[in-house]
């Protein structure tokens, strides 16, 4: 049997790093003032903080794991916290 490693499936840092990057750059002016707001002015901020998910997790607070990803349904066009989060 051929098996792929649970880590095969995982972003990675640099997957999360590269995401929250462009992810930085298709802002609205208004959600770039946001970001700005709660994490600072560094040009790549987003991208700083888009592993720490992973790092308290791994680190001492499995409990979070369950806060990491949310899944929408790619029929749903928004977020809706009590159908999204149960």
């Amino acid at each position: 049997m051929i098996g792929t490693p649970g880590s095969g499936f995982a972003w990675g840092e640099l997957g999360h790093r590269t995401v929250a990057e462009i992810a930085s750059r298709h802002l609205s002016q208004p959600a770039t003032a946001e970001v700005r707001d709660l994490l600072g002015e560094g040009p790549h901020a987003m991208a700083e903080v888009s592993v720490w998910a992973d790092a308290i997790r791994e680190e001492d607070r499995p409990e979070t794991y369950d806060w990491h990803v949310v899944e929408i349904a790619p029929d749903r066009i928004r977020y809706d916290r009590a159908r999204d989060c149960k």
